[in-house]
């Protein structure tokens, strides 16, 4: 399912919010919603920050996989010179996503810049504990 709005910072609470519902349909842990829900605003305040007239925010759940995407249309000159601020400014968003999901991957495009996050419920390990995410 894929939302789109305009990339100002009142659109990151209602896309989380749209997220939130369909979490709480593949989710039962509410633990587990919480910290996607996490995921969702942190990229979605990414596009926000870094990005230019809109963004994207696309949610799947496949084979015990949730897997989020968020599309900006941020252009590479806006980011390099966002880069020099100090730590205290930003840059930890995409260090609070990678702890919680683990499988995150960014990649600059021509319109703008596309980061896709996979993870894994708890309640979806193998006997042995760990994640099937790994097991492919």
């Amino acid at each position: 399912m894929t939302f789109s709005a305009p990339a100002v910072p009142e659109a990151v609470g209602i896309l989380r919010r749209r997220a939130s519902r369909l979490f709480a349909v593949w989710m039962p842990d509410p633990g587990e919603r919480d910290s996607a829900a996490l995921v969702v605003s942190e990229l979605l305040t990414n596009a926000v920050v870094h990005g230019g007239s809109t963004m994207e925010l696309t949610l799947g759940f496949r084979d015990r996989i949730l897997a989020i995407t968020v599309t900006d249309r941020g252009l590479p000159e806006k980011v390099a010179v966002l880069r020099g601020e100090g730590p205290d400014e930003c840059g930890r968003g995409l260090d609070i996503v990678a702890a919680l999901a683990g499988d995150v991957h960014s990649e600059q495009q021509p319109e703008g810049w596309c980061v896709r996050v996979r993870m894994m419920p708890a309640s979806a390990c193998s006997d042995s504990g760990r994640p099937l995410l790994n097991a492919a």
